[in-house]
């Protein structure tokens, strides 16, 4: 696979383990106040993954609280960017961020220098909890 395939391969498949995991989760029988059967929770995760707003459910009356804070997550995620937030989480780890990830960092906010991926990082955190 040559470099300039690797990041798009890299939000593919970050694309679809999360739009997968919330769909797990939401087609589990303690998040809904009834059942529902699994495309349907797929679609509900695709949708809040990517910000659509779409659903074939009413999600009021679908889900219970717990399922309601799933798809808020699966929202702030895709809001976000799953690389922002795969970022985020190493900087509260106080993890180092490697040079590939500052650079994947830079492609997906379309930044030329690496100089301030950090501090960027952390305003988007600040700026998206407090709106």
């Amino acid at each position: 696979m040559s470099k300039v395939n690797k990041p798009l391969y890299f939000y593919l498949m970050l694309f679809l383990l999360t739009t997968l995991i919330g769909a797990f989760l939401l087609y589990l029988p303690y998040t809904g106040k009834k059942p529902i059967n699994f495309i349907d929770a797929l679609f509900v995760a695709s949708s809040a993954f990517t910000v659509t707003g779409l659903s074939p459910v009413d999600v009021g009356t679908q889900f219970n609280i717990f399922g309601e804070i799933i798809i808020l997550l699966l929202i702030q995620i895709g809001g976000l960017g799953i690389v922002t937030v795969a970022m985020l989480t190493l900087i509260f780890l106080n993890k180092k961020i490697s040079i590939n990830n500052r650079i994947l960092f830079m492609i997906t906010w379309n930044i030329d220098e690496p100089g301030g991926v950090i501090k960027l990082i952390k305003h988007l955190a600040i700026y998206s909890i407090a709106t």
